[in-house]
Parts: structure tokens; C-alpha cells; sequence
């Protein structure tokens, strides 16, 4: 087995949209892309992941690269033996937590797993300690709007009810500019700091990857999403919200889930939060709470600094 970064994935329609171009594009040089290869032979890889690494005041940092839910590991079989896909994915989970723990040996991390990656084995064998978050997973292919709306909250229906009485105006693939700075002033508003490169260059060179949904009122943007999507999901990447209404941004994230289904996705992802009231507000369009691992190690000045950091901030 072995283990390389490289400049580029091999075929990116293979891949989920966190191992795509575009994704990998929209971050700096601290994104790093890791192959995992079966033997010094292969030219194609077995498995595919990204991580952010990077180094402050003395201390190495790996973390889920911003705005991802996950690393993006994912597998490329090349059989349907099911033991012997096993046996792959094993090996490769094994080589990647070895790696991390040659190459990061006293780093902070915090790397999120996909939610079907349920072997954490490999990663506790190499001393890494793990912890469990959930997103909101709502199945949408094949199901009608009477269905999806019938599975939501009574509170969620009525929002979406007033919303369009007073209707808002709802625009698809709008305004960039006003869209990126909507959401940054809410991030901003909530102490997050936001991604705006990033977030611009998805929206403007993301085209059949990347749509987004915007509730006007008079002209005015009150509400807006950012939503990725792959051959399996739709993914929740940002929003915002001019006001404190619950209508505006629930009529943009129903929106957002009327227009993914026409994508023939199975899923749209809400990425999930640990804010309560955020979870609270997902959590009434349906969705199954899903968990996902998160491969975790310690560094004890890297917690000092982050700790320092939010006491400074109140």
C-alpha cells in the first residue's frame, strides 16, 4: 500500500462534489488531497480524501477543509466481491489513519467522516480518539411535494403557508454579489467568520454543481441558499437571512428541496449544526438525524489558544 498527495484526482466524475475540481479549486494550498493506492503499481486509486492542514504560532492543525461537511473519502471499487471491497476499504482507512499519525504526529485534529463510513477501527488502532455529529438527511427522490410537506413540522408548514401569502418573490441563480454578502453578514453576525472567495467562486463557476435560491420582497433580498449537489445529494452549503423571520428562511430552504429533486438526487443534506436553535429549525423539514464520525486528537496548546481566542471574543 501507499500513500501519496497529489495535484489532481483521477477522474472527477467519479468523485463526490468534496473531491471535485471546482471544490478543491475554491480552496488555497492549504487544502491537501490524498490517494490512497493499493500497491506502487497502480496507476488509479483506491480511495480519495481532502483535509485542511495548516500551522499556527508553532502548531499543526487538521481539520475538514471550510464549508465541508466531511473529508470526502470516498472508495473506488474495482470488484463486486464483497469481502474483497471490504478488505480495500480496510486497507485504505488503516493507510490513511498511519499516515496522518507519521505525518501530523502532535497535531490538533478534527476530521469529519462521511456518514456510510461507520469503520473507525483503523483510526482508534493508531490512538486517535473519535466523537459523533448529525446532519439532517431528507429523502427526496420520487416523493411529491404533498409527501414532503405532510413529513414536516406543523410550525415549518406554516411558515412556508405565510411566506407565500405574503409573497415573496423567489429567484433561482441570482445576484451573486448580494447573495455572498448576505451571507457573510449573517456568519458575521453569529461570530463565524465567512468564506467569500470561496463562496463567490462556487456560485460563479459552479454551474450544473452549484444553484442557489433567493426569496426577494419588493425588490429586496430577505433570504438566500447555497446548495452543491452530486450524483447522490444535495448539500446545504451556506445561507443567510436579512431578518430574524422564520417564513423567509423557510421558504428559501423549501425551495431549495423543490429544486434539488428536479436533479434526481436522493437526498438533500442540511449539513447539520450544533447551534440548538439551527438544529430545531432543520429538524422541521423532516429529515432522519444521521450521525457521522469525527477522528479527533488533541494538542494542548492548540486548545489553550482556541479557548484564549473565544474568551477574548465575549
Amino acid at each position: 500500500m501507499v500513500t501519496r498527495i497529489v495535484d489532481s484526482f483521477i477522474t472527477e466524475g467519479k468523485s463526490p462534489f468534496f473531491l471535485s475540481e471546482l471544490w478543491c479549486a475554491s480552496l488555497g494550498s492549504e487544502l491537501k488531497k490524498l490517494s490512497v493506492f493499493k500497491s506502487e503499481k497502480d496507476k488509479e486509486p483506491i480511495a480519495n480524501l481532502t483535509f485542511y492542514a495548516y500551522r499556527r504560532m508553532g502548531v499543526d492543525a487538521v481539520i475538514t477543509p471550510p464549508m465541508a461537511p466531511h473529508c470526502g473519502l470516498h472508495f473506488y471499487h474495482r470488484t463486486e466481491k464483497k469481502l474483497s471491497r471490504y478488505s480495500d476499504e480496510k486497507r485504505a482507512l488503516r493507510s490513511i489513519a498511519e499516515y496522518l499519525a507519521e505525518k501530523y504526529p502532535s497535531a490538533h485534529v478534527d476530521l469529519a467522516l462521511p456518514p456510510e463510513i461507520k469503520d473507525i477501527q483503523p483510526f482508534k488502532q493508531a490512538e486517535f480518539k473519535s466523537d459523533v455529529s448529525y446532519t439532517y438527511l431528507l429523502e427526496i427522490e420520487r416523493r411529491t411535494e404533498q409527501d414532503l410537506l405532510s413529513e414536516m413540522s406543523s410550525e415549518r408548514r406554516k411558515n412556508i403557508r405565510d411566506a407565500e401569502k405574503k409573497g415573496y418573490d423567489v429567484r433561482i441563480n441570482s445576484e451573486p454579489e448580494a447573495i455572498v454578502t448576505l451571507v457573510q453578514d449573517t456568519l458575521e453576525s453569529k461570530g463565524v467568520k465567512s468564506k467569500t472567495e470561496q463562496l463567490t467562486h462556487l456560485i460563479k463557476e459552479g454551474k450544473g454543481k452549484v444553484f442557489t435560491v433567493s426569496v426577494f420582497r419588493q425588490d429586496e433580498l430577505q433570504s438566500a441558499a447555497v446548495i452543491a449537489l452530486d450524483k447522490s445529494k444535495a448539500y446545504y452549503l451556506a445561507g443567510g437571512t436579512k431578518k430574524e423571520t422564520a417564513e423567509a428562511g423557510a421558504l428559501v430552504l423549501w425551495r431549495a428541496i423543490l429544486e434539488a429533486r428536479k436533479h434526481s438526487v436522493q437526498h438533500f443534506d442540511f449539513l447539520g449544526s450544533s447551534n440548538p436553535a439551527i438544529e430545531k429549525f432543520f429538524r422541521g423539514f423532516g429529515g432522519q438525524l444521521t450521525p457521522y464520525f469525527r477522528i479527533i486528537a488533541d494538542n494542548v496548546v492548540f486548545d489553550f489558544l482556541r479557548s484564549a481566542k473565544r474568551t477574548l471574543g465575549k
